[in-house]
């Protein structure tokens, strides 16, 4: 399943063995807000996309003030999606966005929708439909802070049983 996307404008990764994020923001950057994008991976026919939209560059802080509104972001051709959005820093956002098919076929690591690594907050999600074989993960990277202040409302999350592996169940 993907989006009705015909009216939006559509970036796509570039193809290699470690396809670049669509989207990324400059080290300890601030106030980025991507509105009605369709994030998509495109046709990658070798390598595992590790980020679609990823902030704060390697090394540095993830950028605060970071919000996706009314975005799509996809994986429309089945190719391996490890995290379609990171989300970080402070004051960051999903809303009202959509995503479909975030999951892996051939790489097998935890493809998440939604990834809330160094963040202390506020960090909201709301009134979006997730479609991933993890839909949102905390934490689970290498910060020792602790996140804080995380709002999830109204959203509906949905994943295949089909999608299943046994080594991740």
């Amino acid at each position: 399943k993907s989006a009705d996307t015909g009216g939006m404008p559509t970036i796509r990764c570039n193809a290699g063995a470690a396809p670049d994020p669509i989207f990324q923001s400059a080290t300890n950057g601030d106030r980025y807000r991507l509105i009605g994008l369709n994030c998509d991976v495109g046709n990658q026919p070798t390598g595992e996309v590790i980020y679609l939209v990823a902030h704060g560059g390697p090394g540095g802080n993830p950028a605060n003030y970071f919000i996706a509104d009314r975005c799509v972001i996809q994986n429309s051709n089945d190719e391996d999606v490890r995290h379609a959005i990171q989300l970080g820093g402070t004051n960051s956002a999903v809303i009202d966005s959509s995503f479909y098919n975030i999951r892996q076929t051939v790489v097998r690591s935890e493809p998440h929708c939604i990834l809330i690594g160094e963040s202390t907050g506020p960090i909201l999600v709301q009134n979006s439909y997730l479609e991933g074989y993890f839909c949102i993960l905390i934490g689970g990277i290498s910060w020792t802070g602790t996140q804080q202040d995380i709002t999830i409302l109204r959203n509906h999350f949905f994943s295949l049983a089909s999608w299943g592996d046994d080594n991740l169940q």
